[in-house]
């Protein structure tokens, strides 16, 4: 029967390591869900956007639609401001019960700020 060396189990307990890590995920980044995805758990959670002017509520798929624009239009230094924004989107609870749950304005706000 062979010892290992104590180098030799100390680099088979990195490598076991480093291995379940990265089969974990570790270190990887969360993907940005979709204009689409966000806004359609947004809804579905009890949320909404309201036109300002009117008062009356935005259906889902106008919101889809100018998220969409805003990807489109807004420059890269945006970038992390959209990505917050859909993640707030798409983070609010499933069953959102008060406007402090739906609250994504600050995310929204560097939006309309970042350019």
């Amino acid at each position: 029967m062979v010892e290992a060396t104590r180098t030799e189990v100390s680099m088979r307990f990195l490598l076991a390591v480093v291995t379940v890590a990265l089969a974990a995920g570790c270190g990887g980044e969360e993907k940005v869900p979709s204009c689409q995805q966000a806004v359609d758990h947004y809804y579905s959670s009890g949320c909404a956007y309201y036109d300002l002017e009117t008062g009356e509520q935005l259906g889902a798929g106008e919101v889809v639609a100018g998220c969409r624009d805003v990807l489109e239009r807004a420059p890269a230094s945006c970038d992390e401001a959209i990505d917050d924004w859909l993640f707030c989107l798409d983070g609010v609870p499933d069953d959102a019960t008060s406007n402090a749950e739906c609250d994504c304005s600050q995310e929204q706000e560097r939006i309309l700020t970042c350019g």
